[in-house]
């Protein structure tokens, strides 16, 4: 297509930056963000140019089904409008096929592991399945990032032709991948930024469930310790390892926060977010699409519920226990 329109261009996903239709433009990171972040203003519309403030970039944003910037090197010859047009009309139809193959083959791995999960596969039809979708390598890594938006890395790691099988829910992704992938992929824009936790690696993938537990451990580790935390770094941590230490933890801190009315789940969540958030109000009430004032009110009803202080360290301290050991036993109902 460069040789078609005689220009040195790539394309880039508006929400991570990362590369979806590579070329040979290579624009230095900081322009692709100053890009990105003009393309995300309300006030960007499909087809409208944005220039780099370098004099170096031109970007177009595309009317693809997920937002792109196609990018033109200002040392291509000039383009005319009715060019222009042809040139965002072609690559938009690639971008649209390119994003459409990596939903279809995250939704297909998905699909496998969540069969499995749910105990409603054999782990061999897993084994085979997975050989198809390519992930047949000798030794495996589970990663569960926090993320509200997966399909985020699900396109970062696809387009980077980063082979995985992902599991989605709320608030976390987990992803299955090649254990040669693992550095690279935590690379990757949006990954370089996320917490993530890291299961051993492991050479069966009748070890998946397994894994994807020790994942979601490490990634409650990384509130209190670092962004991207091993399992192996946290084999001594006070947070339950066993289902039934998790929920003697969970119901002796948390008291009636885990009754199952739609209050108490509100707050809980609330109670999460506050913890994964670093009890930074701004950043907590955003996650959860509320006003600080609100965000105050729950948290003092939490106080209250439960009976600890959100000024307290040792109250803290036990809150986030609690709180990783309920992430605990979601994964132990998701995993079986």
């Amino acid at each position: 297509m460069e040789g078609i329109f005689g220009v040195r261009m790539s394309v880039v996903d508006v929400a991570t930056g990362a590369p979806i239709v590579p070329g040979s433009l290579a624009p230095d990171p900081a322009v692709v963000e100053e890009l990105r972040q003009a393309a995300s203003r309300p006030d960007a519309h499909p087809g409208s140019m944005h220039p780099s403030s370098t004099g170096t970039v031109k970007a177009w944003t595309l009317p693809s089904g997920r937002p792109a910037l196609l990018l033109v090197g200002e040392d291509s010859p000039m383009l005319d409008s009715f060019t222009v047009g042809h040139l965002q009309q072609a690559v938009t139809a690639a971008v649209n096929n390119v994003i459409t193959n990596a939903m279809a083959l995250a939704a297909r791995g998905e699909q496998l592991v969540s069969s499995v999960f749910a105990g409603r596969m054999p782990i061999e039809h897993l084994l085979a399945q997975s050989r198809e979708l390519g992930l047949a390598g000798t030794e495996y890594v589970v990663i569960a990032v926090a993320t509200d938006q997966p399909s985020d890395p699900l396109v970062v790691l696809t387009t980077a032709g980063i082979l995985h099988l992902p599991h989605r829910r709320p608030g976390r992704l987990t992803c299955c991948l090649n254990a040669a992938d693992l550095e690279r992929a935590l690379d990757l824009p949006t990954l370089d930024s996320s917490r993530v936790g890291v299961s051993t690696s492991f050479r069966s993938l009748e070890e998946l469930a397994e894994a994807s537990r020790q994942a979601g451990w490490a990634l409650g580790a990384t509130l209190e310790r670092k962004r991207i935390v091993h399992y192996d770094e946290v084999r001594g941590s006070v947070v339950p390892r066993d289902s039934q230490a998790a929920r003697e933890v969970s119901r002796g801190v948390l008291g009636d926060l885990l009754e199952p009315t739609e209050r108490s789940q509100r707050l809980l969540e609330t109670l999460t977010a506050y913890l994964t958030n670093d009890r930074k109000w701004t950043e907590t009430a955003q996650a959860l699409g509320i006003h600080r004032q609100t965000l105050g009110h729950r948290l003092r009803q939490v106080e209250v519920i439960t009976g600890r202080s959100l000024k307290s360290t040792a109250d803290l301290a036990a809150l986030w226990v609690a709180t990783s050991a309920v992430e605990f036993l979601a994964d132990a109902r998701n995993t079986v």
